[in-house]
């Protein structure tokens, strides 16, 4: 291990799944190093009960255990009254942690997330329904003849019906089919896995099979049974005479079954141009710090004593215009190291952030109060202005923090030092230069920091700290990876990474099948309506003309459909942004654009259908009719 230290492997555990808190790593046992220290809060204790265990006898015995042991370490009452403040204690089973978990801050799990996932789904299940019925019923007025022949020799409304639900039926479960054989196919990708949190294997979840099985017989009922009804309850003779292709019933009904579909297409829409603006928010809003021109590498397994060597040749690199180490790299977590201090008997607790003294002036960190660290500097702090507004009473430059430690130097701005799921303006921190007083604590700046020029070619600057690195990583197994911000924040976020990518294939597939159920529609009135289009033609009618009547048809639906959807879309939007302490702002020209794309598509395929009837030569369709 780094540092000459060995350890013994006494086991080896079977991997945790990916939907669980606990990562795949190293464990070791912590020792002796808390024995004499009762109030250190860096940890989570995982206790096994009993079956038949009571979750709040079990809190007050273990608060009582805990403020005996603080008794005998001379802990005050005071203190103690708040050290069990800030503990929390959980019953929950481990399985239930993914989604319910112990800590906002490390549970794996959204449960707003999983909602709108769940919700995506089934608007796609009612798309697809909406589309399978319309499709149905402009079958309906083709097929009224045949059936009512059958009737006349004979045959029942139950049995025809029930046929014509079976075809449906049928029809969804070969579909199910194909999808199962698509899925197993996806799931053999070898980048599929950037996309789901799991396997899709079909013989994984035979129980999700079951209920899409389920599912598919439903739909093919609920598709078919109104066009079934509707196609068997007129008299033979009626249906014999005449044509009921237009029927105006049937027409108002599949019009509404469209406009349902463009409630879903616009509400889809307005979600997916939110969530991008959330994405682009995350990559590009400001930080605090140049991050843009920022490479980091973990130097876990380089001795301290060859930071000041290593920093020296990197600075020697052609691009690079300042090196420095630090305890983890900003933005990417949520979770840091705090320290718990005590002023005049009202405590208070900040992120302690050890670095080095160039630190600041590599990330572009700006002081607003006071000074910068000195290379002389040691024991040291500089703290930002959160520290500084929750903690006005404790702040003077010059003077300690606490406990005669730490003087402080100075005061910078705020930067984003977690997630955007966390407010950066609210967190106290201060950087930490350790001297001979913290030198128990050994290295805590594993990490390095390279500030590139903002001309210098970012894939040539890697390349280059890569070789600097190899030559003091000579002998080792592995030369650490150089990567940039962009490449840390894609790793941070990758979770709501996955779940964009899969709200935009969410939104292509409803929004196709949207399309699809609009040219289905337009063909069937189209070919229903020749007649008519051929007779407008010959008075004098251009194709524009027949055009423009056949889009103006889906003016207003386009219409109602977008007011109903906006205020959805913005909703939905709305939740899920919650989830971010920092996000970007509902831009009101997102509605047009959306309003703008669904109607374009929509209109665009009505004209296009239409545009082979109103072509045609209008006396061949007149004969035709």
């Amino acid at each position: 291990m780094a540092g000459g230290e060995e350890r013994t492997v006494t086991g080896v555990y079977k991997d945790f799944p990916k939907n669980c808190n606990f990562t795949n790593a190293v464990y070791m046992s912590l020792g002796d190093e808390n024995k004499d220290n009762g109030t250190n809060f860096n940890y989570t204790a995982y206790i096994r009960t009993k079956s038949n265990a009571n979750a709040g006898e079990m809190d007050a015995t273990l608060k009582k255990i805990l403020s005996d042991v603080w008794t005998e370490y001379g802990v005050s009452s005071n203190d103690i009254k708040e050290y069990l403040g800030r503990i929390r204690f959980s019953a929950l089973p481990l399985d239930k942690t993914f989604m319910d978990g112990h800590d906002p801050e490390t549970d794996r799990g959204n449960r707003t997330v999983y909602c709108i996932l769940q919700l995506a789904v089934v608007l796609l299940l009612l798309v697809a329904l909406i589309n399978f019925a319309n499709f149905s019923m402009s079958q309906a007025p083709v097929r009224l003849r045949s059936i009512n022949t059958r009737k006349v020799m004979g045959e029942s409304n139950l049995r025809l019906r029930l046929q014509l639900m079976g075809e449906g039926v049928v029809v969804c479960l070969c579909a199910l089919v194909l999808s199962l054989l698509w899925a197993a196919c996806i799931g053999r990708w070898e980048y599929i896995g950037e996309y789901t949190f799991g396997s899709i294997a079909v013989s994984d979840h035979p129980d999700i099979a079951l209920l899409l099985t389920a599912v598919s017989i439903v739909v093919g009922i609920c598709a078919t049974a109104y066009s079934a009804h509707y196609a068997t309850s007129f008299q033979p003779a009626m249906v014999l005479k005449g044509n009921y292709g237009l029927n105006p019933g049937g027409r108002r009904l599949r019009r509404l079954l469209v406009g349902l579909q463009l409630v879903v297409a616009f509400v889809m829409v307005i979600f997916v141009g939110i969530v991008y603006c959330q994405r682009s928010y995350i990559y590009h809003s400001d930080y605090g710090y140049d991050k843009d021109n920022i490479l980091t590498a973990d130097l876990t397994a380089l001795p301290q004593e060859q930071y000041a060597a290593l920093r020296s040749e990197l600075e020697k690199v052609n691009g690079v215009e300042s090196a420095s180490f630090s305890f983890e790299i900003l933005g990417a977590n949520d979770t840091h190291m705090k320290w718990a201090r005590n002023n005049n008997g009202a405590p208070y607790q900040f992120v302690a952030w050890p670095v080095d003294w160039k630190f600041l002036r590599t990330m572009g960190i700006g002081i607003i109060e006071g000074r910068d660290f000195k290379e002389t500097d040691g024991d040291v702090c500089i703290i930002n202005e959160a520290f500084k507004r929750k903690c006005p009473d404790i702040i003077e430059l010059g003077k300690p923090l606490d406990g005669g430690e730490l003087p402080i130097l100075g005061v910078c701005r705020n930067f984003r030092a977690s997630t955007v799921r966390t407010d950066c303006n609210t967190e106290p921190l201060a950087f930490i230069i350790f001297g001979e007083r913290n030198a128990g604590w050994g290295n805590q700046t594993r990490i390095l920091y390279v500030r590139t020029a903002p001309h210098a070619d970012r894939k040539t600057m890697r390349t280059e700290v890569s070789r600097t690195l190899e030559t003091f990583y000579d002998g080792q197994a592995t030369t650490p990876e150089v990567k940039c911000y962009d490449d840390i924040l894609e790793q941070t976020y990758k979770d709501e990474m996955r779940f964009m990518a899969q709200t935009a294939v969410s939104t292509l597939l409803a929004f196709l099948i949207t399309v699809i159920g609009v040219f289905c529609l337009t063909l069937f009135e189209t070919e229903y309506r020749r007649k008519e289009i051929a007779i407008r033609r010959v008075m004098g009618s251009s194709v524009s003309e027949v055009l423009s009547l056949f889009a103006m048809r889906y003016a207003v639906p386009l219409i109602i459909a977008f007011l109903i959807a906006a205020p959805i879309g913005y909703g939905i939007s709305l939740q899920w942004l919650q989830q971010f302490a920092a996000h970007a702002p509902i831009h009101w020209w997102i509605f047009p654009m959306a309003f703008g794309i669904v109607s374009t598509v929509v209109l665009l395929t009505v004209i296009v259908q239409c545009w082979r009837v109103a072509t045609t030569n209008p006396v061949e369709s007149i004969r035709t009719e």
